[in-house]
């Protein structure tokens, strides 16, 4: 993760009495330099997941996304932005909105034959409104004079991108909250949506006389509860609607092995659906609790195989303000650049859209 290009830092400025010394423009560029480096992880964020969407609405996915996938790992300088492949980003910077309105629309949209002479049917939508706020986020950074003075620009590098790593990685912990905080117990395909007495997990039989088995069981179960619900809620699926299966890296073995073997023929237990799903990894999802179904015996204290879902549609992201530095300001007490950045955002997730599949069998 690059901050600035350390080759042209002399170019912002000149070394005068042992110390350096900012022109004007050479200070504003710094700064620039560093608000774009907190801008980057979203903006190509943004690309990959508008990229996604293209190659799955023209029958290209998964095959040719599965490297654009990859970038959304965790790593060595890197931020996780895996959660984003489950939500679709609503950007609202330069506006003055207060909150977002999220129409939760119950009945769908048919068409009926227009003859000659007669008028187009007119569809009223309906349902209820939800209205998500937006939290504000800030943090600040100190970078010593000294610094400067001395041009160690790796070490004021190092500590930036340990600023951006704190920020997108609070962002990413609140909405992988989101997800994991999918009502309990097990969905009964009502058009009420996940409510009390309802939930979005897949119970894991362990049925067969290997875990390979009962994994491509418990995905393909999901896979029907997942788009039967949302076909009986009124949303628009079919078999070939994407689908992406997030999990914790403690499951990846597990989750390619299933997603490899329901693509071949060797199979030979119960039919094997063929619906595009993309497997993602992330260290997020670490969640481990007891699942609750209808009855006691319903309980299961493990990490879930992951969590299966719809992207986008109604599950939001929305950014209302990207972090953003403001004008810095050099304390002459402790001899250092005090940095202010802020930011503000929302989320929601559809639990209609999404389904917690269990990795072992009932207690």
């Amino acid at each position: 993760m690059k901050v600035f290009d350390l080759s042209k830092m002399q170019g912002l400025g000149s070394s005068h009495n042992g110390s350096f010394q900012f022109t004007r423009k050479g200070y504003a560029k710094f700064f620039g330099a560093i608000q774009h480096s907190l801008d980057a992880p979203f903006s190509e964020a943004r690309g990959m997941q508008k990229r996604f969407r293209e190659l799955a609405t023209t029958g290209q996915f998964p095959a040719q996304v599965a490297q654009m996938f990859e970038k959304f790992k965790v790593g060595r300088g890197d931020v996780d932005l895996s959660w984003l492949t489950v939500f679709d980003t609503v950007d609202l910077n330069n506006t003055s909105a207060s909150s977002y309105a999220l129409a939760d629309i119950q009945n769908g949209v048919s068409f009926k034959k227009v003859l000659a002479g007669e008028k187009a049917r007119i569809y009223s939508l309906t349902g209820a409104e939800t209205s998500i706020g937006f939290d504000q986020y800030g943090a600040g950074l100190e970078i010593p004079g000294v610094w400067y003075e001395d041009q160690r620009w790796w070490d004021i590098a190092d500590n930036v991108q340990d600023y951006q790593l704190a920020w997108w990685e609070d962002l990413a912990t609140v909405m992988f909250a989101l997800i994991e905080a999918v009502p309990d117990g097990f969905y009964d395909g009502t058009t009420t949506g996940v409510d009390a007495g309802e939930g979005c997990n897949i119970d894991y039989a362990a049925a067969h006389s290997n875990t390979l088995q009962d994994d491509i069981e418990v995905i393909n179960a999901g896979v029907v509860s997942l788009l039967n619900g949302l076909k009986t809620a009124g949303m628009r699926v079919n078999a070939a609607t994407p689908l992406v299966l997030i999990h914790n890296i403690a499951r990846a073995g597990r989750v390619r092995a299933a997603l490899e073997q329901r693509r071949s023929t060797v199979y030979a237990g119960p039919e094997v659906l063929v619906p595009n799903i993309q497997a993602v990894t992330t260290l997020g999802l670490t969640t481990t609790a007891e699942w609750t179904g209808f009855e006691a015996l319903d309980t299961v204290d493990e990490l879930p195989l992951g969590y299966l879902a719809v992207p986008g549609r109604k599950s939001k992201y929305i950014n209302r303000k990207s972090l953003k530095i403001y004008p810095p300001e050099f304390n002459t007490e402790n001899y250092a650049t005090k940095v202010m950045a802020w930011g503000r955002y929302g989320g929601v997730l559809n639990a209609l859209q999404i389904r917690r599949l269990l990795a072992s069998a009932d207690a």
